[in-house]
């Protein structure tokens, strides 16, 4: 018998096996739940102790609810409410995990303390109910053609068919199958000053990068709200001279067609870059841009006579990270050579990066990058040129591509290769290294100086394959 046991306290039997209140838990059990051994439902809740609870193990567990609290889980129902009546977890304040507690759902929000999606939307009814959603019987509670779910996944207001008042609906504006691709949530997509529904009541197009619809070098802005145009054709008045000619160079009125000056034809010269109309029409560029590809070299300079030999479409020629203006204006590299000094490194390289000079080959920092075949050109520099990063002699005829780069000879051509003559392994190209009597000549500077580097780049690929094996 326990010492002083608790049901004691009521004045009920001193025994610890029996069950004075018949509530399902002996006396003992009682002690162990703190529960009152004459009372049946020591919390008043409507359930007997021992349905609440049992020991198990010596231990009290609350197998359904705490039988010393009438509302075990604190969400404003008791126990007896959610186990009979709404079949919720008295043990947990929001059963489906909804982030709204029981009560709420049944007397706040009329939705199903069951079912964390009441109006099965997909999307849970606490973040609707956060969002101002109707999480009860609305999927779309804008009625915009977005539900709820695709507004919270893009961002945009389930109460407000028009997130970004633009003009245009969420639903026109998140569809991934409109052929003008607006933000519902930027008002003005493309940044021309006109808002998206402008853009498009206005013929314009309203999606990212299209500033200018007709490319007639007036903005969409300018010509709907300043100049009256078509922004859609670079005509307006069908005069024979395009809207953005007759505004920014002949000042003329774009919506007179009896005004238009000179008529532009093929051999005229819209963008004054030196290129005929005709001319850029073959080489792809644009006639009315006098710099296609933005580089900061007109089109004429790049590929007109006595250009610079570079390609008008394509900012940077060579490939070597600098622009071609940034090379023929600034920085005086060759823009159709990504390594203007032979040095190892490329243009770009070494002037955004390492700091050394491109103009001078013998402070490239040859081994600050990665050279897997051990040459001594980098990775990087064996892309840009025409050699096998992988393969120290590209072209296979005995001599490095780090030392025929550096003398100025084609890596990639054997034709055009460095050839090792006599047992000196004097290199030469087009020309003997023996005098007339076919002996090893090695007396002059540059001989001396090819034999040299030739060694050099020869112990070079020893070590590597030594590495290798």
């Amino acid at each position: 018998m326990l010492p002083n046991p608790a049901y004691s306290q009521w004045g009920c039997s001193s025994n610890p096996n029996a069950d004075n209140d018949g509530d399902g838990l002996i006396n003992s059990e009682e002690t162990l739940c703190g529960t009152n051994a004459c009372q049946s439902d020591t919390d008043g809740d409507g359930l007997l102790d021992g349905f609440e609870a049992d020991v198990i193990n010596g231990v009290c567990e609350h197998v359904v609810s705490d039988p010393t609290n009438p509302d075990t889980d604190g969400d404003n129902l008791d126990d007896n409410e959610e186990v009979n009546t709404h079949f919720t977890d008295p043990q947990n304040p929001d059963t489906d995990g909804d982030g709204l507690n029981d009560a709420e759902e049944l007397f706040s929000h009329n939705t199903d303390p069951l079912n964390p999606d009441t109006d099965n939307d997909g999307l849970n009814d606490g973040s609707e109910v956060a969002q101002g959603c109707n999480p009860v019987n609305d999927p779309d509670t804008d009625d915009d053609g977005l539900s709820d779910f695709d507004e919270d996944m893009h961002g945009t207001s389930c109460t407000n068919p028009d997130t970004d008042g633009d003009g245009l609906n969420d639903n026109e504006e998140a569809d991934m199958n409109q052929t003008d691709d607006t933000d519902p949530l930027n008002p003005d997509t493309d940044g021309d000053g006109l808002n998206d529904g402008d853009d498009q009541s206005n013929g314009c197009l309203a999606a990212a990068g299209n500033v200018d619809t007709d490319g007639d070098r007036l903005t969409d802005f300018e010509e709907v709200i300043t100049h009256g145009t078509n922004c859609a054709d670079t005509d307006t008045d069908d005069g024979g001279v395009d809207d953005g000619t007759e505004v920014l160079t002949d000042l003329t009125n774009p919506l007179d067609g009896s005004d238009d000056m000179n008529p532009s034809s093929g051999s005229d010269d819209d963008d004054g870059d030196g290129l005929t109309n005709d001319d850029e029409e073959t080489l792809g560029t644009d006639p009315l841009d006098p710099d296609t590809d933005d580089d900061g070299l007109t089109d004429g300079e790049e590929a007109g006579p006595g250009g610079t030999g570079t390609d008008p479409l394509d900012p940077d020629t060579d490939g070597d990270g600098l622009t071609d203006g940034d090379e023929e204006n600034d920085v005086g590299t060759d823009p159709l050579d990504p390594d203007t000094d032979n040095g190892g490194v490329d243009d770009g390289t070494e002037h955004t990066q390492d700091g050394t000079d491109p103009l001078d080959g013998n402070d490239d920092q040859v081994g600050s990058g990665n050279d897997s075949d051990g040459d001594g050109l980098s990775d990087n520099t064996e892309n840009l040129m025409c050699t096998d990063p992988n393969n120290a002699d590209t072209d296979g005829d005995g001599v490095n591509d780090f030392i025929e780069n550096a003398l100025g000879v084609d890596p990639c051509d054997a034709g055009q290769s460095l050839t090792i003559e006599g047992s000196t392994g004097l290199a030469s190209e087009g020309r003997s290294g023996k005098g007339a009597d076919c002996s090893s000549n090695t007396s002059s500077p540059t001989g001396f100086i090819l034999l040299i580097l030739i060694i050099m780049g020869q112990i070079l690929q020893r070590k590597k394959q030594r590495f290798n094996a």
